[in-house]
């Protein structure tokens, strides 16, 4: 096990704290329904970013026709920002064309060599593209995802 940095945690309140220590410790976490009848109806999940499961979306190239086997992705837009440490945050929102429910906080996200390079680290080694946010919408039959690249 590693050896952690002390954190200050004196006039937090609990949400304040926990995000504290997951920083200190290189941690993220995320709630999730719980379906045990003993609980509160929420868990939360702590993982370590970029240590996660590995999932691909692919989308086809320019000119193609649409094949529902070679693409799932609908809408896909990226945006950059420059952090205060002067250092650059490229995040991608994704929408699929059906509602998948395999996609989780913390999966690491790639491409097919067939698909179109859309985040960048197809031959970037040093970068990842972790999965932040999963919303899964079944009436309008999608799941929108939000996905940030960051160093490894």
């Amino acid at each position: 096990m590693g050896t952690y940095k002390a954190a200050d945690l004196d006039g937090l309140n609990v949400k304040d704290s926990v995000h504290r220590l997951c920083e200190a410790a290189g941690l993220a976490y995320y709630f999730v329904s719980a379906m045990a009848q003993s609980s509160n109806g929420q868990s939360v999940v702590f993982y370590q970013p970029g240590i996660g499961r590995a999932v691909e979306l692919n989308r086809q190239q320019n000119g193609q026709r649409l094949s529902v086997s070679q693409t799932d992705i609908a809408k896909f837009s990226s945006s950059r920002r420059l952090t205060t440490g002067k250092r650059i945050e490229e995040s991608f929102e994704v929408r699929t064309l059906y509602p998948a429910m395999n996609y989780q906080v913390g999966d690491i996200v790639t491409s097919s060599p067939q698909s179109r390079n859309l985040f960048g680290v197809k031959h970037d080694k040093s970068r990842v593209c972790v999965t932040e946010h999963v919303r899964i919408d079944i009436e309008k039959q999608y799941t929108e995802l939000r996905i940030s690249k960051r160093r490894i």
